[in-house]
């Protein structure tokens, strides 16, 4: 019995490296894709859970909505109020005390408020010592600042003076409380 031995050298495979590579390629690719798709899952759970978190929010904003546009309303409404009380000016008092001043109401001619703390008065005066009287009578009021004689004019044997009284507002309001 004949055996035959090849003893012919074995050629290495040529394609044994680019499978070995091919095979790694195909592993590491199906983790990074393993990994990307946990990745959009993990994220796609937390993205449901702040939707529904903000959609929870939402609700009790709409909720709340109203109660807090009021409550600003509220403030709004304060905060103006406590403005125009600050800026408001006791008229019917003040009126009534530099009224008070003259010796007869009928010596007032005209009476007005000017908005920048001040006030304009007409009258007229029998003599002018009573014209200077009055006047010394304004100066001594608590909340007069100043007091000056802009006009005076001899009508019919009488002076029609008109003055102009700068008052403080703080003092007015503390003397008179607030206005009427």
């Amino acid at each position: 019995m004949n055996t035959e031995i090849n003893l012919i050298e074995q050629q290495p495979n040529k394609f044994a490296p680019f499978l070995k590579f091919g095979i790694l390629f195909f592993v590491l690719a199906l983790c990074v894709i393993s990994f990307v798709l946990f990745q959009k899952n993990d994220y796609q759970s937390q993205i449901e859970i702040k939707s529904e978190k903000l959609a929870e929010l939402e609700s009790i904003l709409l909720e709340n909505r109203g109660a807090v546009k009021d409550y600003k309303k509220q403030e709004r409404l304060i905060s103006d109020v406590a403005g125009i009380r600050s800026a408001s000016v006791p008229n019917l008092s003040v009126y009534k005390s530099i009224l008070g001043l003259l010796s007869d109401s009928k010596q007032l001619i005209m009476y007005e408020t000017l908005p920048s703390n001040q006030i304009l008065v007409e009258a007229k005066f029998d003599t002018l010592p009573e014209l200077a009287g009055y006047v010394s009578a304004l100066l001594k009021l608590n909340y007069v600042k100043n007091t000056e004689l802009t006009n005076v004019i001899l009508v019919d044997s009488a002076y029609h003076a008109t003055l102009t009284v700068a008052t403080d507002l703080e003092t007015l309001t503390k003397e008179f409380g607030m206005n009427e």
